[in-house]
């Protein structure tokens, strides 16, 4: 029999796929627009004044701007000058006079008042310094035209754009090419049969009274996508208050009054940065993986019950060394402990039902799973948890690992049953 999808799941299917594209849009465009502002102008501007011209100057105000934010204060350095120029290719031209209020080419405020403050002590109100002068637009002025640390947070806006353009490249082409395969009960008809079972697979019980329900395709209990979202949130939101304490440790260092103390006591802050970061790409790499599709052929399975099962893969498949895929049974605990939630887990059951690396069998393949009758089944409540779950492991050299679980609803013994 082949499984088609009807019109209704066709049309959600095409309604997830926009709604994806539409938050990676975002995601890139945000991205690409704080990039643009915060980083390639600023180094645009620094690579134009490589050619400007070296003039005197006389600070006519100097100060650190307050910015109201509504997550704190941010700060600026604001320098006002007066200078008076010429063009070069004009020898008999008369000086004009100009006034400007760059300090640098860096945009935005940043934390850290004491290091701005700093740069205000060097320019007091009245001394001579040195500016840099556009000649082509005299009007066009900078005291300092180099790099500023400020500017590294420019780079955060780098993750949203990697994500944003990895997660349409996907949305597109990846998820449009799945919506052209073969349904799985075609593609599987080219893997081998198997049948497998628990521990329990001789022991048979009679008179199960089973009501067919029709083949159903199992959801993931999580998607690559999910974790994905979920650690860039997380890394964002640990990098962005991370990050102050880090500019104010590199902004006394900078100023020749290092806070070693400091340093020492982010070293262990940053490295779970830095995890969440490689954790973000990790993710972002799944997303490119071949996702397991699994059928079984009933939704009510009763302890000691077989039940037939399916898979295939959406992607190419050619890159897994080698699947596993295991039937576990878990117990999960949640309690109090002192003012901690505490959640135990603990497998009660786990059996290997597939375990290949053969090409056709990993591509796609059919077999029953029996249910150990001697076990316990499904089971939900406030604290405590009985789940049942497939779980896909498919070993991919040199990238990250396909890893999906599939959770089964296990019934207990009618009454009448006997074993």
């Amino acid at each position: 029999m082949t499984t088609t999808k009807s019109i209704s799941a066709k049309t959600k299917d095409a309604n997830g796929r926009g709604c994806l594209i539409l938050f990676f849009t975002i995601f890139f465009l945000a991205g690409s627009g704080f990039f643009i502002g915060f980083v390639v102008l600023p180094v645009a501007n620094m690579i134009r004044a490589t050619s400007w011209v070296e003039t005197p100057c006389k600070i006519l105000a100097s100060k650190v701007k307050t910015h109201d934010g509504d997550d704190g204060d941010t700060y600026s350095v604001y320098v006002c000058f007066e200078y008076y120029f010429a063009p070069p290719t004009n020898a008999e031209a008369e000086k004009k006079r100009y006034v400007s209020e760059r300090y640098s080419f860096m945009v935005g405020s940043t934390s850290g008042y004491s290091g701005k403050e700093e740069i205000v002590k060097r320019y007091p109100v009245g001394s001579k310094r040195t500016c840099y002068v556009n000649s082509s637009d005299p009007n066009e002025a900078v005291i300092d035209p180099g790099f500023q640390w400020g500017m590294l947070f420019g780079l955060i806006p780098v993750v949203f754009m990697v994500i944003g353009g990895a997660g349409l490249f996907w949305a597109i082409f990846r998820m449009g090419n799945e919506d052209k395969g073969n349904s799985i009960s075609s593609k599987a008809q080219g893997g081998s049969r198997i049948r497998f079972g628990g521990k329990a697979e001789k022991k048979k019980i009679p008179n199960r009274r089973i009501t067919s329900t029709g083949e159903i395709e199992l959801k993931a209990t999580s998607s690559p996508f999910k974790n994905l979202i979920g650690v860039t949130v997380l890394g964002l939101f640990w990098n962005g208050i991370i990050s102050i304490f880090v500019y104010e440790s590199y902004s006394g260092w900078g100023m020749g009054h290092p806070d070693y103390v400091l340093m020492i006591f982010l070293i262990p802050f940053v490295a779970v940065g830095i995890g969440l970061i490689v954790g973000i790409f990790y993710y972002l790499l799944s997303l490119f993986n071949p996702r397991p599709v699994v059928r079984i052929g009933n939704d009510h399975i009763p302890l000691g019950g077989t039940v037939s099962l399916k898979w295939s893969f959406n992607g190419d498949t050619s890159r897994i060394r080698r699947l596993k895929i295991e039937l576990i049974g878990r117990e999960e605990a949640t309690y109090t402990r002192g003012t901690d939630t505490v959640t135990d887990k603990e497998e009660f059951y786990k059996h290997v039902l597939v375990d290949t690396t053969s090409a056709a069998n990993i591509n796609a393949g059919i077999g029953e799973i029996l249910i150990p009758f001697d076990t316990m089944h499904s089971f939900e409540a406030s604290n405590n948890k009985i789940i049942w779950e497939l779980h896909f492991n498919g070993d991919i050299k040199l990238w990250p690992d396909v890893n999906e679980s599939f959770k089964l609803k296990i019934y207990p013994l009618a009454p009448g049953d006997e074993i």
